[in-house]
């Protein structure tokens, strides 16, 4: 059967109309189907030889031009990662503590605040801290506040005083930390208003705020402020910044003018310690 089909093909080839060839397949006993199914065969071949044929580079180029898309899919993702900034967005982030949890001083360079011999804030008792100078000792915390080795009318040791420079420019007290890949990390502090007895005035606050700034990425986030009164006694705060774990910080607090009290009006603020822990305090 493929013998006869050659033949007819080479008919067809050789110029033969349809009828000759009919005419011919009739006489010798041939199915005059297989003249049809010739011809279609026939015009199969004449498609697929027309059809442009795929070279090897263009396949090397669609297949580079697909991985070189992957990739910068993978680069725009990645960076869309990085630059998400986290932001603080409950209130049950940030809350008040009924007494001063342990401090463990790992992640934050001496979180009690505690003076010594090698001049950690000063060569003396009350020396006011250099701006922007290494410090000795632990070379942790940069700030422009007072140090007070002991109040007795206060009853606290070690304490910084952050009173803000004028109504528009603050104190701060700050240190450049890594915070640990882990599940849970709170910012804790201990903060007070002294006005009271400095001045003797009968309402005085301070505002605190506190700035948490991402290093790799130069961005700086406000994360809280808080208005303390002068009750008296500390305060105790705590602050979840789980979501900043695994990259370089700094802390910054800062101690500004104003609160309910009005403005200029008693703004002693005072600093027992500041640290990140790595459990939820109670």
């Amino acid at each position: 059967m493929q013998d006869i089909k050659e033949w007819i093909k080479e008919k067809i080839k050789a110029g033969y109309s349809k009828e000759q060839i009919r005419e011919a397949l009739l006489k010798s006993g041939y199915n005059l189907n297989l003249l049809e199914e010739t011809v279609e065969d026939l015009n199969k071949e004449t498609q697929l030889k027309s059809m442009p044929k795929k070279s090897g580079k263009g396949t090397q180029l669609t297949i580079l031009l697909i991985i070189m898309i992957l990739i910068l899919a993978t680069v725009i993702f990645f960076l869309s990662q990085l630059l998400k900034v986290p932001e603080i967005t409950s209130e049950q982030q940030i809350f008040e503590l009924v007494q001063k949890p342990p401090l463990q001083s790992k992640i934050v360079s001496n979180a009690d605040l505690i003076f010594n011999q090698s001049g950690w804030f000063g060569s003396r008792p009350a020396d006011i801290l250099r701006v922007n100078l290494t410090l000795p000792d632990t070379g942790a915390w940069k700030g422009n506040g007072l140090y007070i080795n002991y109040s007795s009318r206060l009853v606290l040791e070690d304490i910084i005083i952050l009173h803000p420079i004028s109504e528009y420019e603050p104190r701060y007290l700050e240190q450049t930390i890594y915070l640990p890949n882990e599940k849970k990390l709170f910012l804790i502090l201990g903060l007070r208003n002294a006005g009271m007895i400095a001045t003797n005035a009968t309402c005085t606050d301070s505002i605190f705020k506190v700035f948490l700034t991402d290093i790799n990425r130069q961005v700086t986030n406000k994360l809280t402020e808080f208005v303390v009164e002068d009750k008296g006694e500390l305060t105790h705060y705590a602050v979840d910044i789980s979501q900043y774990k695994n990259r370089p910080v700094t802390i910054r607090l800062e101690s500004w003018a104003g609160g309910y009290c009005g403005i200029w009006n008693g703004e002693f603020g005072i600093v027992d310690y500041i640290d990140v822990i790595n459990y939820r305090p109670e």
